[in-house]
């Protein structure tokens, strides 16, 4: 990842009237070639786990027929093992997912809460006040 940003760093176009302006540019082709990178190394994440999700169908065929030999019981735990790292992986991309999300948008929790503050932080005179409270009678 760091060689590609490096790489897209270096290759996007500049010029050198306006700095600014070039640093704007680079950002923009290095979010382009992140984005590509992104997907492509989504869809090599996908096809690796449809192709061990296949060897290990074939390696449990082969022991659920009793043809299972211990190389066979050990590849079989190494592919749970690299599947269980991609699920993982996925695990934690959602969840920064949505900690971006979160922290960008909010949830129901935070916008109630900052409805409430500013309900509370009204305008109140003390004419108000004095009303709330003698109006409330004498149970006070």
């Amino acid at each position: 990842f760091a060689k590609m940003v490096e790489d897209g760093w270096r290759d996007s176009p500049c010029d050198r009237s306006n700095a600014l302006r070039n640093l704007t540019r680079k950002l923009k082709h290095l979010k382009n070639d992140i984005r590509v990178w992104n997907k492509t190394k989504g869809n090599s994440n996908r096809d690796a786990k449809a192709q061990l999700k296949l060897e290990l169908e074939v390696v449990d065929l082969c022991i659920d027929n009793g043809e299972g030999t211990m190389e066979d019981i050990k590849r079989r735990g190494e592919i749970v093992n690299k599947l269980h790292d991609i699920d993982k992986l996925h695990a934690l991309e959602t969840a920064q997912k949505a900690k971006v999300k979160w922290a960008v948008e909010g949830d129901e929790n935070s916008s109630f809460f900052h409805d409430q503050k500013r309900d509370l932080e009204g305008e109140v005179t003390n004419d108000e006040i004095k009303k709330a409270v003698w109006d409330s009678g004498t149970d006070k």
